[in-house]
């Protein structure tokens, strides 16, 4: 899991966090809720995906259960904030 964080979300954060910045130049507060409203929808969706992708790689399931586990925890994942009261 050190690899995943080391190799994968390391550099991707950083190609993504200076991208956003050469998007949105302001610093406001209306700018900074952009890039938090962003970073949450668009890159935090796909980072989810990939690492149960990456987790279920390393547990050596099989495509088809390893597919069906991963949709079942980011659907459960990215609904579970939104049912929270």
């Amino acid at each position: 899991m050190a690899g995943f964080g080391m190799l994968l979300v390391g550099p991707s954060q950083h190609m993504w966090f200076n991208f956003i910045a050469r998007i949105l130049l302001k610093r406001d507060m209306v700018t900074t809720f952009k890039k938090l409203s962003m970073g949450q929808v668009l890159y935090g969706s796909c980072v989810k995906g990939v690492f149960f992708s990456y987790n279920a790689a390393l547990q050596e399931l099989n495509s088809s259960s390893g597919l069906a586990n991963t949709k079942f925890r980011f659907m459960e994942l990215l609904f579970s904030r939104a049912i929270d009261k």
